[in-house]
């Protein structure tokens, strides 16, 4: 595998809308994911053969990442390429030495990614009871995981 994660551009776009319609059953609008090339979010895209095959949104603010979005195409999950991209950020959240807590989000049921996120060593500390919109106008709640990155300097 040669993947190569780099910063989003604008012609990454389309595929990253075709990646989030195919994943997410209630996906971003498209205004979103273009706009997430503009600060304070950092977009990383993974490119397999010079496609896009996943990205991720992280939104990098006051001493603090949160991942706002994952994507993989489903052509290529289970191939360790949402693992990469967290990787990828989390590596350059411990590098920045200002950033002391990195935070997501996910769906209850989405126990792969809970799964995933916990290798990485995120915790749950709480949960949006029926935060995300879910089928049948039923609602899901939401799981909220931190990775500490730094300890805070105290006095």
């Amino acid at each position: 595998m040669n993947d190569l994660i780099l910063a989003m551009d604008f012609e990454h776009v389309a595929e990253m809308i075709q990646i989030e319609q195919q994943q997410h059953a209630f996906p971003w609008p498209d205004a979103d994911i273009e706009r997430a090339i503009c600060h304070p979010y950092k977009t990383h895209v993974c490119l397999r053969d010079q496609q896009v095959i996943g990205f991720a949104v992280y939104q990098w603010l006051a001493g603090e990442v949160t991942l706002m979005n994952i994507a993989v195409d489903p052509k290529f999950t289970r191939q360790g390429v949402a693992s990469q991209l967290l990787n990828y950020a989390v590596t350059k959240a411990k590098s920045d030495n200002n950033i002391e807590h990195f935070f997501l989000e996910v769906r209850v049921s989405n126990q792969a990614a809970i799964k995933l996120y916990e290798q990485q060593r995120f915790v749950e500390i709480a949960r949006r009871q029926n935060y995300y919109p879910a089928a049948n106008n039923q609602r899901e709640d939401a799981v909220i995981m931190q990775l500490t990155i730094t300890e805070p300097q105290t006095l």
